[in-house]
């Protein structure tokens, strides 16, 4: 007989957390931040089509996750263009 499933791994919140710590570690660490932003974006994509939790809002977290991944790791790059921008000018 089959095992009831009573809990399962939410990684919505999981891909959530690792934009947000990304978001927040932008400016201190950006040499962190694209790296964290790839690996959202991984996650999102890689589970997309998995079952969700039994309480979940939904696959509009996961959207919105990937929006704000792709953010910065947009901004992420525009900080290391213009660091390198400066450093090959003086």
């Amino acid at each position: 007989m089959d095992k009831l499933e009573v809990e399962r791994y939410r990684y919505d919140v999981l891909a959530t957390n690792l934009v947000v710590l990304g978001l927040l570690l932008t400016f201190c660490m950006p040499y962190i931040a694209p790296v964290l932003g790839a690996a959202a974006i991984y996650i999102c994509i890689r589970y997309w089509n998995k079952p969700m939790a039994l309480m979940s809002p939904g696959k509009g977290r996961l959207a919105i996750t990937i929006v704000l991944a792709l953010v910065q790791v947009g901004l992420s790059s525009l900080m290391f263009l213009s660091i390198l921008g400066l450093m090959f000018t003086i």
